[in-house]
């Protein structure tokens, strides 16, 4: 039978169950490439224990005043030249906070950039904040 209800001669199955496959198989191959995709963006991972206290000595360290807490959030493995990580900063006595970025030197973690907004001028490569959750 055809879309219409009239046989089809010389086709095993219906025309409405080959949409139905059809339609199936489109839709598993949609969320196989979906699936592919976010895999490859998103390429960040948590600090590990180390990476976390070293990262949240380098916030407090450059941040001034007493009540500032910090909490690392990613790291980024975009590309393995780039150490980059991001960290929410908070002073509990004033009510104040902000995302920090920082880049990973020589010498340590390194404040590249504190604030709210404006993630895009903080200097690092736009995949690297892309893959830290700001986007650019």
């Amino acid at each position: 039978m055809n879309l219409e209800g009239e046989e089809r001669p010389g086709h095993p199955y219906p025309a409405g169950r080959i949409v139905a496959i059809r339609s199936a198989l489109a839709l598993i191959g949609l969320l196989v490439a979906l699936t592919l995709a976010t895999a490859t963006a998103s390429a960040w991972r948590r600090p590990s224990a180390g990476e976390s206290r070293a990262i949240t000595a380098a916030a407090l360290r450059s941040l001034h005043g007493k009540g500032w807490h910090a909490h690392p959030n990613r790291v980024s493995t975009v590309r393995a030249r780039y150490r980059y990580a991001s960290a929410s900063v908070e002073n509990r006595r004033s009510g104040v906070g902000g995302e920090m970025i920082l880049r990973r030197t020589g010498s340590g973690w390194q404040r590249l950039f504190l604030g709210t907004d404006e993630f895009c001028s903080a200097g690092a490569p736009r995949a690297v904040l892309r893959d830290l959750g700001f986007g650019c």
